[in-house]
């Protein structure tokens, strides 16, 4: 050892003088590897890890006279302090006092310790164990009739000193049996493994996939796991009203080591208002690119991407596609997608397929109070703040006419071969819907913004079976256009009469859902903001899709009380 410390000093004189040389590199490379490996491995064989999961064992000691001290008790000496019982206080020469022959019975036992630290409370009788059978009340009391203080012989009990050894054993060595566990494991919350997270993993996806197609939506699942049974119950609860969703509360359960285990989760069914976007079929000739998106996007279909000039889309929420790849317009797969996906990128992803027919209610189920108004004519609406709208057919000479919103949800319902146009403030909870076109005239907003008033209770929701468009330039008028709703346009969104400067912006605040999408550059820039509310709550009677997603799972398993 003495050598090497020599030869490493001379090295680093060497070094030290410049005269180094790769020879020597090595070999100092060679001895500082080796002093660090050393190291190492000393602090592995002092290191004793300690499972913080396992529950110590706590082990209680009682210390039993001997025959010798026998005598001394009998003599009335207190082993501890060598003064006689008359010196104590009074309140202690009454309490802890046992039988003699208790003592020279629980000294028979002491191995019981090591197994129930309660078997020492049960052999000591005291002022708590006064029902037990074979005892005198009036020993328990402290006090004794003239006759039994001729035949009892007293002892001062010591009490048990308790002693943790985790710190001297593994805690693994010290694991309780299973009826102490059970005892302490009462409104226990015990977290999953690892094996059980990837397993319920896939559970989850099929069963969000999958749900739909259930014959019976309160059913029970049964199904074994590396040697362990579990059970799924469904419960479905359907929307209470036309602007909730429908969700399934799911139980999970199972039996380990003799403890009922439970964990709940929550699913929640998917409504297409939920996406910031989602489109089904990406028109190869249309591109994202002066394009910003907040929210869930998501495309049935592969998307289409160009930066160029120094512009490029950008992506907040995460994105997800049932493609398997992104097409980027030549670029390398790689190229930019940290500043363009910014939530992230999923591909590959089951398709969320459109319903084939919508209806926000049946015909023969029109919600109580609804507001209900038919057009079977072109007609332009224009919402007002107050809580209206103003409704005249085009082409007709008769004045306009108002309608009342009120408090319950307004649906307004289109003809297939006629148009219906919008605009203005909306104030309450409103559907328009029709299996024809709808144009947007002009800015769609809230009364109350819901992006500055908690308390904004305003929803629209723009429904067609076929288009929605923007209409003209010469009807919207030069600069931005503003939209706040969630749209859906089964076959087409379509921007008409697209020349511009490329300055404006197209704003919506709230959805975008569509077959597909035509271009929006170079007359407008696309920006689309999702409106939070929408996780929660959905213009009423908005379509829902047929996927659910878990909205709720603590990832604990709960120790259930039988």
């Amino acid at each position: 050892m003495q050598s090497l410390i020599d030869k490493f000093l001379l090295k680093a004189r060497k070094l030290a003088r410049g005269e180094f040389t790769p020879r020597d590199s090595f070999s100092l490379s060679l001895i500082l590897h080796g002093a660090f490996f050393m190291c190492l491995g000393l602090l592995l064989v002092w290191y004793e890890p300690t499972d913080l999961s396992e529950t110590p064992l706590s082990i209680d000691f009682v210390f039993v006279p001997s025959e010798s001290d026998t005598e001394a008790l009998e003599a009335g000496h207190d082993l501890r302090h060598e003064k006689p019982p008359e010196t104590r206080p009074a309140q202690q020469q009454e309490t802890g006092r046992v039988q003699l022959k208790d003592v020279e019975q629980s000294r028979q036992q002491p191995a019981t310790a090591l197994t129930n630290p309660d078997s020492f409370s049960r052999n000591l009788p005291s002022e708590a164990n006064s029902d037990e059978p074979g005892q005198d009340a009036a020993e328990v009391s402290g006090t004794e009739s003239d006759e039994s203080q001729q035949d009892v012989r007293t002892a001062e009990a010591v009490r048990p000193e308790r002693y943790l050894l985790s710190s001297i054993v593994p805690t693994s060595f010290l694991r309780p049996p299973v009826d102490l566990e059970k005892r302490s494991a009462v409104n226990a919350k015990i977290s999953m493994t690892r094996k059980e997270h990837k397993m319920f993993r896939k559970k989850f996806r099929k069963w969000t996939e999958d749900f739909h197609k259930m014959a019976q939506p309160d059913s029970i699942m049964t199904w074994r796991h590396k040697g362990k049974t579990y059970s799924a119950s469904f419960r479905n609860r359907p929307a209470k009203s036309k602007t909730d969703i429908d969700e399934v509360m799911v139980e999970i359960s199972k039996v380990e080591d003799g403890l009922a285990l439970n964990s709940r989760m929550r699913m929640k069914r998917l409504a297409f208002s939920n996406f910031a976007q989602f489109v089904d079929f990406w028109d190869p000739w249309v591109a994202v690119h002066d394009d910003e998106f907040e929210g869930r996007f998501h495309a049935n279909s592969q998307i289409r991407i160009v930066s160029a000039r120094g512009v490029q889309p950008k992506f907040h929420g995460k994105v997800t596609t049932a493609s398997t790849r992104i097409d980027r317009n030549g670029s390398p797969s790689f190229l930019g997608d940290e500043s363009t996906f910014l939530g992230g990128l999923e591909t590959g992803v089951k398709a969320i397929r459109l319903p084939r027919y919508f209806l926000p209610f049946a015909t023969d189920s029109i919600p109580a109070g609804a507001n209900l108004k038919r057009f079977d004519q072109d007609t332009r609406l224009v919402f007002r703040a107050d809580g209206s709208y103003l409704w005249k057919t085009l082409g007709s000479d008769e004045p306009e006419q108002r309608v009342e919103i009120g408090e319950a949800a307004a649906y307004i319902l289109g003809h297939k071969k006629k148009k219906l146009h919008v605009r203005g403030v909306v104030r309450g909870k409103v559907l328009i819907y029709s299996p024809g076109t709808i144009i947007i005239d002009d800015d769609l907003t809230y009364a109350r913004n819901p992006e500055i008033s908690a308390v904004a209770d305003d929803y629209l929701g723009i429904v067609s079976d076929r288009d929605v468009e923007i209409a003209h330039p010469y009807v919207t008028g030069p600069g931005d256009l503003t939209i706040y709703a969630a749209i859906f346009a089964k076959r087409r969104f379509v921007v008409r009469h697209l020349r511009g400067g490329g300055d404006d912006t197209l704003f919506i605040y709230g959805s975008l859902t569509a077959g597909s999408l035509s271009a929006t550059e170079p007359r407008y820039g696309t920006r689309i903001r999702f409106d939070k509310r929408l996780e929660r709550k959905r213009p009423p009677g908005f379509p829902l899709s047929n996927r659910y997603e878990v909205s709720e799972w603590p990832r604990e398993w709960e120790v259930k009380q039988n």
